[in-house]
């Protein structure tokens, strides 16, 4: 394909409207395949938001009117929000589709005919928080003709307090596009600034797929090839030594794949004083806690494997072969930055869609030490179990396989080689998952069918190709304040403020004193949820408040989650142990 392939084109509907319609991208069409399963990735991000100023009435702040304006003028801003996906009888061609009637707010009901706004009661955050789950383990209330929906939840206790919950089809959506509604939502409630005016030409301009994004789209033709050719070769080297792998505890057979998860979450938050003492370790070793955080997750897997074995819930044999295998990681890239730098200067860094690819890498076997050695429970103590040394080399491996990627001239070229083996994986587990459901259609059986014919013996495969097996999924967000600032309205001179129509970051902290308006609203919490994927294993890291906040997501259904649980809190006691020190490790113990 070509660029223009993923490029709006315009055609007119049989109800006096202008439909936009363009393919979608490679990575785009990986999520599609898997918001099919069940609305698997599917996000829900809440915001705990308070009005905090004396003057500011939050009957009035947190109005039907009010909150109602602001969604329309996101919507506006972000046209995907208001798109819908269609597709061929065989799902081979797949497309966005944007109704000129309903973006400019002439039609209040979008494809679906379903209010896209909710307004609903809550007594308290632990109310809000089941709320929030239940999207992602309830009936699916997104669909193809409705990719996002907004929540507004008013806590009965305290009128001055609201939730605010996107709920999210991955496929138009990454991390930093989340970042980008929460902060410009509660940035449009608290400043109740008349609306921008925007054309909607150049807004869909800026939601291209990132295929049609690529830089070298500038190269002549035999070029692009070649590159795109040496990418594929080097990414199947790549793919070649990752092989093996082991994780935790857990049951699978052949009908997991095909069984949708049940999605859990759980997390840590470690005080401001820890959390400062750790980001500071890492910055005097060099590297970032993104760099630490497979290390982490490795050996706090090591302590509670050696405590399983001590338990006899793991037999010598396959203790011997887990002490043998190299251990993989992968989770998300932002390849943002590697985009059309014209784009990139208009604000493609904050734009509503998704542009990420995937990144895995490998560690050695994990360390383990003798019986003789743990303590009564069968706990390895850390100063047997892995030198501080040992620690900041194996964080560095971490390191310098990512900056050799990111840096590679062939970067893009390798990442997305990989994208049509996914599409081909989650395509197939899905159209699996609605074969046994009894709904498959007769094009998407003959689909179904001619997939089949290529498996050697007509079973989904339960792991990433090639028998890997990945340790866990995960990313560091870094100082997610930096993204979404905690105080609003942001002044108008703020890079990231809802009155910028190319924000940019990081963004400048120079604004006057003048130039500050009186806080409205601030955020008081935040969280995040997850549709996991059949087995999935994904362990998260941010920064907020000066806190560290580590999380973690899993399929109950796959996972023991007193496992995880005590999985995660060896989390925390290794970034203690090998990130603090010693004193730090018995304050935090008293907590």
């Amino acid at each position: 394909m070509d660029v223009a392939s993923h490029s709006w084109r315009c055609r007119s509907s049989t109800v006096n409207d202008t439909l936009y319609v363009r393919l979608l991208g490679l990575t785009e069409l990986g999520f599609y395949w898997d918001s099919i399963f069940n609305g698997t990735a599917d996000v829900v991000s809440t915001d705990t938001i308070k009005v905090v100023d004396p003057s500011s009435n939050p009957e009035q702040v947190f109005s039907k009117e009010n909150i109602s304006r602001a969604w329309m003028e996101l919507k506006r801003r972000y046209p995907l929000l208001g798109a819908r996906i269609v597709a061929d009888e065989r799902k081979e061609v797949v497309e966005f589709e944007v109704s000129r009637k309903y973006w400019s707010g002439e039609e209040k009901l979008g494809f679906s005919g379903i209010e896209d706004l909710s307004f609903m009661d809550v007594g308290s955050p632990a109310d809000a928080y089941e709320f929030s789950n239940s999207l992602n383990n309830g009936p699916r209330q997104l669909s193809q003709d409705l990719l996002a929906r907004l929540y507004i939840l008013r806590q009965t206790t305290d009128r001055h307090v609201l939730y605010v919950t996107f709920h999210i089809a991955h496929v138009i959506t990454d991390g930093m596009a989340n970042a980008a509604l929460r902060r410009i939502l509660i940035d449009l409630i608290s400043s109740r600034s008349p609306s921008m005016q925007y054309d909607l030409e150049d807004r869909l301009y800026m939601v291209r797929a990132t295929d049609a994004l690529d830089p070298n789209w500038q190269l002549s033709i035999p070029r692009r090839r070649w590159k795109r050719a040496i990418g594929r070769v080097m990414a199947e080297r790549r793919q070649s030594v990752f092989k093996g792998g082991h994780t935790l505890l857990r049951h699978i057979d052949a009908t997991t794949p095909a069984t949708p998860a049940m999605s859990c979450e759980t997390h840590i938050t470690l005080a401001p004083l820890v959390s400062s003492y750790i980001i500071s370790t890492c910055r005097k070793n060099k590297i970032t806690f993104g760099h630490a955080h497979p290390v982490l997750g490795q050996l706090a897997l090591a302590r509670v494997l050696h405590r399983c074995r001590h338990r006899g819930e793991i037999s010598e044999k396959e203790w011997q072969w887990r002490r043998r295998e190299p251990m993989h990681n992968g989770g998300p890239l932002n390849v943002r930055p590697f985009l059309d730098k014209k784009w990139l200067a208009r604000g493609g860094e904050v734009e509503l869609m998704i542009a990420i690819n995937f990144f895995f890498c490998t560690l050695p076997f994990m360390p383990s030490v003798s019986e003789s050695e743990c303590e009564a429970d069968g706990t390895p103590p850390f100063s047997k179990l892995l030198s501080r040394e040992r620690f900041f080399y194996r964080c560095k491996l971490i390191k310098n396989q990512t900056s050799e990627f990111l840096r590679h001239p062939l970067f893009l070229e390798i990442a997305s080689a990989r994208l049509p083996g996914r599409i081909a994986r989650v395509k197939f587990t899905t159209l699996h998952w609605i074969q046994t459901t009894g709904i498959l259609t007769k094009e998407l059986e003959d689909v179904y069918r001619s997939i089949l014919a290529m498996q050697d013996d007509g079973r989904p495969e339960t792991n990433n190709g090639d028998g890997l097996v990945t340790t866990h999924g995960g990313s560091s967000m870094g100082n997610i304040d930096n993204i979404v600032p905690l105080n609003y309205p942001l002044p108008t001179t703020h890079s990231l403020s809802s009155r910028q129509r190319a924000p940019r970051i990081p963004f400048s902290k120079s604004t006057s004193v003048a130039d500050k308006p009186p806080i409205v609203l601030t955020i008081l919490d935040s969280y995040t949820l997850l549709h996991c994927r059949p087995a999935e294993l994904y362990l998260g890291a941010t920064t907020s408040r000066d806190m560290l906040y580590i999380n973690v997501f899993w399929d109950g259904n796959v996972y023991d989650s007193k496992l995880v649980k005590e999985w995660l809190e060896e989390v925390k006691n290794a970034a203690l142990w090998y990130l603090g020190d010693a004193q730090l490790a018995k304050e935090v113990a008293k907590l």
